[in-house]
């Protein structure tokens, strides 16, 4: 967001509860999702509390069951848990990283109600194939769009084919303000529910949106010191509740974090407007940049690479061969500051969540338990250029080149 303009916001407290932003972003949501008058808007501070309104209007018996993919985030899990109910995981498919079309049918039984489809980096699922399927047993489809805010394929944009979607504007994000996410309804028969549910969520606390306001400003500052000096503060900061983690603490064990659930404030509303200005420029970038890296690594036989598609990802993931590869990869580029991630590794990420928790059993997502082993993001930011993505790519071969001529060494001398 423009620097004047945030500014603006931040020294305007009073401005927090404005209706006209929120009015204006679901104009805003609704003509890029199509304009559809029977399409339902609720705002919220984030993903989660988006989520966990639709599950809690979906059913309220702890015994139904949820599907949701592994390879995922626990923030896509917990708001299960805290509509009281029980999740329960499909292994993917390593093309695309979304569910197993073969393992689903599986796993679904008379107490499954809904389905979430996760659309992995802004990869599409099998959605149409779900939708049909489920459609047959009246299950309820609910679309994980955090990844993929309006991401155009052929046909309808994602999060139009479900029942319902959920959309972020979180960390890491297609279109990353940090903070915000939203409900999309498609389906009326469930309106009712979802008002009544929606009618309990609290407003977000005045702190907590300051917080939150405050934290690009905080991270800016932090960027700006030496790295080991920035990366101590902001260790700091976050245990002393001024910057909040991607993940809070009380979510490895199925907890919630703080200011969660909450309606999403006028404030923050404004600033996700503003950025949306910007979102097809966005979305476009990402698709570049995806191209780039698809053209430097598709004839290299040791990746597996996103199927080829125009999708804008959040980030661009890569499979390598195998787990030792992928490590080798990873520390080099790491060393060299090349702005790679592992999302998910493991494969209910972050590392450190209380499995147990959430009866996940690694021996039983084996597809999952590979893929969280050998993925390494490749960034598709603002900050990337075509260019510099093939550099990237041309350093990930390479170093998959040395790895590959290490082990032929060994293997010789051995």
């Amino acid at each position: 967001m423009r620097a004047t303009a945030y500014l603006k916001i931040l020294v305007s407290p009073w401005r927090y509860n404005d209706q006209l932003p929120l009015k204006q972003l679901t104009q805003r949501l609704n003509l890029l999702y199509g304009d559809d008058d029977k399409r339902g808007w609720y705002l919220t501070a984030n993903g989660r509390t988006a989520l966990e309104v639709i599950l809690k209007a979906v059913s309220s018996d702890p015994e139904d069951e949820i599907i949701v993919q592994s390879f995922t985030c626990v923030a896509a899990v917990n708001p299960i848990l805290w509509a009281g109910l029980k999740p329960v995981f499909v292994d993917i498919d390593q093309a695309n990283l979304s569910l197993s079309l073969d393992d689903l049918k599986t796993r679904i039984n008379p107490r499954t109600k809904a389905i979430i489809v996760q659309h992995s980096f802004g990869i599409p699922g099998p959605i149409e194939a779900v939708v049909k399927l489920a459609r047959k047993q009246g299950i309820l489809v609910i679309e994980d769009c955090a990844h993929a805010l309006g991401v155009p394929v052929v046909g309808p944009k994602l999060g139009t084919y479900g029942d319902a979607a959920i959309i972020s504007f979180g960390i890491e994000k297609t279109m990353s303000t940090k903070f915000g996410g939203a409900l999309i309804l498609n389906n009326s028969k469930l309106q009712s529910s979802v008002d009544a549910v929606y009618e309990t969520v609290p407003k977000l606390s005045r702190r907590e949106s300051l917080r939150w306001l405050l934290y690009p400003v905080i991270r800016v500052g932090l960027r700006k010191l030496p790295k080991g000096i920035g990366q101590g503060c902001g260790r700091f900061l976050e245990r002393v509740g001024l910057l909040r983690q991607a993940v809070a603490p009380q979510e490895y064990e199925g907890g919630r974090p703080p200011g969660v659930p909450a309606r999403l404030p006028g404030v923050h509303a404004r600033i996700i407007l503003d950025t949306m200005a910007d979102l097809d420029q966005n979305l476009a970038h990402r698709m570049r940049i995806a191209q780039a890296y698809r053209e430097s690594l598709s004839d290299n036989p040791i990746f597996r690479i996103p199927p080829s598609i125009d999708a804008a990802l959040i980030k661009y993931p890569v499979l390598c061969a195998t787990s030792e590869l992928r490590d080798h990869i990873y520390s080099i580029l790491s060393r060299h500051g090349i702005p790679i991630s592992n999302w998910y590794d493991p494969a209910i990420y972050p590392q450190g969540v209380n499995l147990d928790k959430f009866g996940y059993r690694k021996k039983n997502y084996p597809d999952a338990e590979v893929a969280a082993s050998r993925v390494i993001c490749l960034p598709t930011g603002s900050n990337i250029s075509p260019d510099y993505a093939t550099v990237i790519a041309n350093d990930l071969s390479t170093a998959a080149a040395d790895f590959q001529g290490r082990t032929k060494r060994v293997s010789r001398s051995s």
